[in-house]
């Protein structure tokens, strides 16, 4: 088969009667950018925003997570120093892991959070724009 690269279609799309078709089915085609009427949009970025502030929720406790184990880690070593705990090799392996482990825990998911409350606050920003695109006026009260 021939593959065709035109503006109008895919790359890399066979030539055969259902050209048509593939060409409507390719992502990059505007056919698919899909316009969302403002109160649409509006529902899809309060979704947006409660998935972000999910994933913000479980990043913090991944953050926790990754202190505790910074901490409990290096407390197990001195632990063995002190003579407090009986010193064999897994426990030596395990509180070296989990200092390590807790460190990159905790400093991966602060970065990751940092990211999500970008996306958080960029996407209420968005909220709050196609809001005032509604150009929605208020009624003054009824004083009765």
């Amino acid at each position: 088969m021939q593959r065709v690269e035109r503006s109008g279609l895919c790359a890399n799309t066979p030539l055969s009667p259902a050209v048509t078709f593939n060409a409507l089915m390719c992502p990059e085609n505007t056919l698919f950018k899909i316009r969302f009427a403002p109160v649409e949009q509006i529902e899809q970025l309060e979704m947006r925003i409660e998935e972000l502030r999910a994933a913000i929720e479980r990043s913090r406790r991944l953050t926790l997570a990754g202190r505790a184990c910074a901490i409990i880690g290096p407390a197990m070593l001195v632990c063995f120093m002190l003579g407090l705990m009986n010193l064999t090799p897994v426990r030596m392996i395990v509180g070296i892991a989990l200092a390590i482990g807790g460190v990159v825990l905790m400093g991966s998911s602060r970065a990751s959070t940092e990211q999500l409350m970008l996306s958080l606050k960029r996407t209420e920003g968005e909220r709050s724009a196609a809001i005032d695109a509604l150009q929605l006026v208020q009624l003054p009260d009824r004083a009765n």
